[in-house]
């Protein structure tokens, strides 16, 4: 039993809630959204403050590049600050034989978030329509192994 993941924090699970709850609004259409990476802070969400210390939409994400945004987090946090990192991204399944937008079989927005010095965070996503709208089907969250040493 020792080596399944460690059940995902109550807190963590109720900010990702929140955070996957904006995306599922009628009003919501995410036709040309490609990325977000927003980093907050631990003390201000359990307070019930919702103010990203860095929020930017990245485009593609890679491991120099989620280097350089924690970098520029932490700066922003201050010293001793914990963080809350949640990246979002439109995911597609395509059909190899088709062609054009009739190719795209299914798309989904995944929210991920983890918190800084943890090894695991939690991942779940949004099922999207072909025209970015939110299905109302959802999945997750589960638990994500995040990649380097937990203190980031």
């Amino acid at each position: 039993m020792d080596d399944l993941p460690p059940r995902p924090s109550p807190f963590l699970l109720e900010v990702h809630a929140r955070l996957a709850s904006r995306y599922m609004a009628p009003h919501v259409r995410l036709a040309g959204f490609q990325s977000r990476w927003i980093a907050f802070r631990r003390d201000e969400l359990e307070q019930g403050i919702e103010r990203a210390v860095l929020d930017t939409t990245p485009g593609q994400l890679t491991s120099a590049r989620k280097a350089d945004l924690m970098a520029q987090a932490r700066e922003a946090a201050g010293p001793g600050s914990v963080l809350f990192i949640a990246e979002m991204a439109i995911m597609r399944s395509r059909d190899e034989e088709a062609e054009g937008e009739e190719a795209v079989t299914s798309r989904i927005m995944s929210v991920a978030l983890r918190e800084t010095g943890q090894f695991w965070g939690v991942v779940g996503f949004v099922e999207l329509d072909h025209e970015g709208r939110p299905t109302g089907r959802v999945g997750g969250p589960m638990p994500l192994m995040i990649e380097g040493p937990p203190s980031d």
